[in-house]
Order: C-alpha cells, then sequence, then structure tokens
C-alpha cells in the first residue's frame, strides 16, 4: 500500500508540474553525403517550426569535423512524433556560418533534409519536413 501512494504521489506531482511521463524521447540519426573535401566542419541545424525554418532559432543543432566524403550525425532528445526539417552546411573555412557572395549565393556545400531543393531561393520547411518517431533514420545530400 505504501508504494502504491508514494507511486501515485510521485505521479500526481509530474502532472502538475506538466510533464508527461508517458512521451518519449526520438532520435534521429542523419547521413550526410556530399562532402566536398575532409575539411571544415559541419554545421547541422534541426527546426520544428515553420516560421523559425532558416531563420530563427534550431531547436538542436550540431557541429562535427569532417573527415571523409561523408559521415553520420545523431540528434537525441527530440520529441517524439514531431516533424521537423534540416540544413546541413559544410563550413570548409570555420567561421561558424555559410559564406555567400555578393549577389547571395552559397559558395559553400548546403543541403536539406529530404534533399528538398527551392526555386530562387531555400526550400520551404513543409518540402524538407520528416517525421521522428522513435529511432529515424534520414539521409542528406550536400550540393
Amino acid at each position: 500500500m505504501v508504494k502504491r501512494l508514494m507511486a501515485s504521489s510521485a505521479l500526481a506531482a509530474t502532472l502538475m508540474m506538466g510533464v508527461n511521463p508517458s512521451a518519449q524521447a526520438a532520435t534521429l540519426e542523419l547521413t550526410i553525403e556530399g562532402l566536398k573535401a575532409s575539411e571544415g566542419q559541419l554545421l547541422v541545424a534541426v527546426f520544428d517550426r515553420p516560421e523559425v525554418w532558416l531563420r530563427g532559432a534550431a531547436l538542436k543543432g550540431a557541429r562535427v569535423k569532417v573527415e571523409g566524403r561523408s559521415l553520420t550525425v545523431v540528434i537525441d532528445d527530440l520529441p517524439d512524433g514531431a516533424e521537423v526539417a534540416v540544413s546541413a552546411v559544410q563550413d570548409l573555412n570555420g567561421n561558424g556560418r555559410m559564406d555567400r557572395n555578393a549577389v547571395g549565393m552559397p559558395m559553400e556545400p548546403y543541403g536539406f533534409s529530404r534533399d528538398a531543393a527551392g526555386s530562387f531561393g531555400p526550400p520551404s520547411f513543409e518540402a524538407a519536413k520528416i517525421t521522428v518517431q522513435g529511432h529515424t533514420k534520414a539521409t542528406l545530400t550536400l550540393n
């Protein structure tokens, strides 16, 4: 009886704090292909809302040293069932951002989830979104 009461109290406290005890975290295992050289770093950003896609704060991010023509990045603790879109850039010179030429065209390799492409600009969130459930694998190819 005591164990059941303590468990019920813990559940009630969890619910009052707004935490769903049955909520699970998902993992995105992202294979990046098309790296142009074994230099620089790969910058990955995971967005969960169209209104911040490529312009606001990412839900999660990663920075990985590039070694070879492909690599795998694992993003943990994503909400299970979340719809996310991913952008990646190979930062060849290590300055922490995508370099662009005078007219705004990217000068470093970049890509998006689902290998989405836009016309006269980046793809929409809808074109790049994937659903992350449990352990989800995806591939992204840099341009």
